[in-house]
């Protein structure tokens, strides 16, 4: 399943707000992802590799169509592989986020999941391959679609808080978001010094929580 948006937002902070999650509430609704609890962090080479506690696809139409017999939904592996993020859950369901940066406040963004199959809903049934294509389509739109734009609607609303108050001290709750923002800026000033070094630029500063 694909879908594809554009937001106005950098791309950097689409990327810390899809590897994030901290944010449940905001997808209070849909339910994708409910008490998490980060329990791994390490930054290897151009990769930062997060894994969550979670309770995965609870929500009102994805908690009917899942096998929780057959996946495990208590846990989530997440990457931010440089320059694009991945999800995986038990090998069971997959996903992808590819940027495309437009220009420096708005970003094209890829999304690309992957289903290793689903149930028939109230029975422990798999659900026939033929039937999943019609049900992919439905949910894409149904789903799939207004979940992913609560995330816009978020990035989109933190751009123009930094874009008022850009010289503020930024809080973050979550320890992996400054991993995702290292790897960036890292990758930027590869960047800059391939190309001879460019302009200095200054980092803002963070505001860790306590």
């Amino acid at each position: 399943m694909l879908a594809d948006f554009v937001w106005k937002a950098h791309h950097s902070m689409i990327i810390d707000n899809v590897s994030d999650f901290t944010h449940a509430y905001l997808h209070r609704k849909f339910k994708p992802f409910t008490d998490a609890k980060l329990t791994r962090l390490e930054t290897i080479g151009d990769q930062v590799q997060v894994a969550y506690d979670t309770k995965v696809g609870r929500g009102r139409i994805s908690g009917l169509l899942i096998d929780r017999e057959a996946v495990n939904t208590n846990s989530m592996e997440l990457c931010y592989e440089y320059p694009y993020q991945w999800s995986n859950t038990d090998d069971k369901i997959k996903s992808y986020c590819f940027v495309l940066p437009i220009d420096a406040q708005t970003t094209r963004a890829f999304f690309l999941f992957y289903f290793k199959g689903f149930k028939v809903p109230l029975l422990p049934l798999a659900l026939p391959r033929w039937a999943m294509d019609p049900i992919l389509k439905i949910a894409r739109h149904t789903l799939v679609r207004p979940l992913l734009q609560e995330d816009g609607d978020a990035v989109e609303a933190e751009q123009d808080g930094y874009n008022a108050f850009w010289s503020a001290p930024i809080a973050e709750l979550n320890p992996a978001v400054h991993a995702f923002q290292d790897l960036t800026i890292r990758k930027w000033e590869e960047f800059l010094a391939s190309e001879g070094g460019g302009e200095q630029r200054v980092r803002l500063p963070v505001q860790q929580a306590e």
